[in-house]
């Protein structure tokens, strides 16, 4: 899963601990009673309500950029290039997995609960984590692209644009993420929509000129988000204090508590990332298109899926701090059939009419792959119901046993998936991956009712 937040498994020395649920309950019991006149609970409503508004925006705007983007290149470059296209991007979502994996998700964790000069030497430290890592995932794309492209110049040409353009991706991504962390969803609409307009124009213009290519598009993409990654950094470069030191020291903490978190979320990342490769392999390019194609059309449930993820995350990390261990079970249960049940509802037409879809978006050539569509939507539906689980397996301080669940469709691709894409092409990867969705959620269930009947009985009486 997209890595997001994750609560209370990444401590920072100097965030004090979490209160004890049961020094809170005393306390309430002798304060003032709550006030549910409606003058004081609208302005909470009203500033609940733009945040939520400006994270399925900002989402939409990341969807939007990201399907037209897919369009104009299949459109422009035709079935076989476009299949080298998405071979590309699945290397670069990837690479987002593994960067959120060891920056993000603990920065998001860590950074709400800092200030001042605190904030900005922490934001210092994740910044340089993240260009650390850029250099160490460009050294190991140049070099997997010399030993394993020498015989595709095309793929050679894609291995040296994400070589070069790695960083400036991460970045951009990482930036979004600090964002989110200080609730300024508005300023990362702006970068947002400065990169989705350099982006989508930068790739019409050489389409229109028909100059457009798998490299060049990839190309295209890194450099809009260098352009906006760096405009923003130099407007709001206050936020960060970075010292070398500090970097350090946060970075070994965050390995000491995080390693689990880590190993779970590339462990998923690279079960998902893995099928269009295995399409490639087994298959040919034009399967990895209709893949592609297919999941471009799926990734419109991205603007519920991921702007759901950012208000879930903190919900469950506020729960798990307020909560006995099977109240908050109760309510990760609660809220993730609900948030299952919304991306259901935002489903619908893809799982009616993805054929229809597919052939009106990419072209007549895709128009009988409607099934790969339903498929996939089917297993995002199933990716929802597990989010909020898994954050509450992070919440209980189980990131070891969401990592062992994350062997399910681990071994669903292995044993499973080169079957069914030798058989049945991107149908039988998108069956595969629904299976593989579906049986984790399943297996986390089962994780959590094990690590909340744990923590009950580790809970002072």
């Amino acid at each position: 899963m997209t890595s997001e937040t994750v609560a209370r498994s990444l401590p920072s020395p100097e965030r004090p601990p979490p209160p004890d649920p049961r020094s809170s309950e005393s306390a309430n019991s002798q304060a003032e009673p709550v006030q549910w006149a409606p003058s004081a609970i609208w302005p909470g409503f009203r500033r609940r309500a733009r945040t939520g508004a400006l994270a399925i925006t900002d989402q939409g705007v990341v969807s939007a950029s990201s399907l037209l983007t897919s369009v104009i290149v299949a459109r422009a470059c035709g079935q076989d290039a476009f299949g080298i296209f998405v071979l590309g991007m699945s290397v670069v979502l990837l690479v987002l997995e593994l960067q959120g994996a060891l920056v993000s998700t603990p920065y998001l964790v860590n950074a709400p609960a800092l200030s001042g000069g605190e904030a900005q030497r922490y934001g210092g430290s994740a910044l340089l984590h993240n260009l650390g890592l850029a250099v160490v995932v460009s050294a190991g794309l140049a070099l997997a692209t010399v030993v394993l492209t020498s015989g595709d110049s095309r793929l050679s040409l894609v291995g040296w644009a994400l070589v070069l353009g790695a960083p400036f991706i991460t970045l951009r991504d990482f930036l979004r993420r600090h964002c989110f962390a200080r609730l300024r969803f508005g300023s990362a609409l702006l970068m947002d929509l400065g990169v989705g307009v350099f982006q989508v124009g930068g790739l019409g213009a050489l389409a229109a000129a028909a100059w457009l290519s798998p490299s060049l598009a990839l190309a295209t993409v890194a450099t809009a988000s260098g352009i906006g990654a760096l405009i923003w950094l130099r407007a709001n470069h206050g936020d960060f204090s970075p010292r070398f030191r500090d970097a350090r020291a946060d970075a070994r903490r965050h390995w000491s508590v995080g390693r689990w978190v880590f190993a779970s979320q590339v462990l998923w990342a690279a079960a998902a990332q893995f099928y269009p490769w295995l399409l490639a392999a087994l298959r040919a390019a034009a399967d990895v298109a209709v893949w592609g194609a297919a999941m471009g059309i799926a990734a419109v449930l991205n603007v519920p899926l991921l702007a759901g993820a950012n208000v879930l995350s903190p919900s469950i990390a506020r729960a798990r701090t307020s909560r006995d261990p099977w109240a908050f079970f109760r309510f990760v249960l609660w809220v993730s059939a609900g948030f299952a049940a919304v991306v259901l509802c935002a489903a619908l037409p893809l799982l009616l009419f993805g054929g229809w879809l597919l052939g009106l978006v990419y072209g007549i050539t895709y128009t009988d792959c409607g099934g790969v569509v339903t498929l996939i939507a089917a297993g995002m539906v199933f990716l929802a119901a597990s989010f909020g689980i898994s954050r509450g397996l992070f919440c209980l301080d189980r990131a070891d046993l969401d990592f062992r669940v994350n062997l399910a469709p681990f071994a669903v691709l292995l044993f499973l998936g080169p079957s069914l894409v030798r058989g049945w092409g991107a149908l039988g990867a998108a069956f595969a991956q629904s299976t593989a969705h579906a049986v984790s959620a399943a297996l986390r269930v089962i994780a959590l009712v094990y690590a909340t009947s744990r923590a009950a009985e580790a809970r002072p009486s």
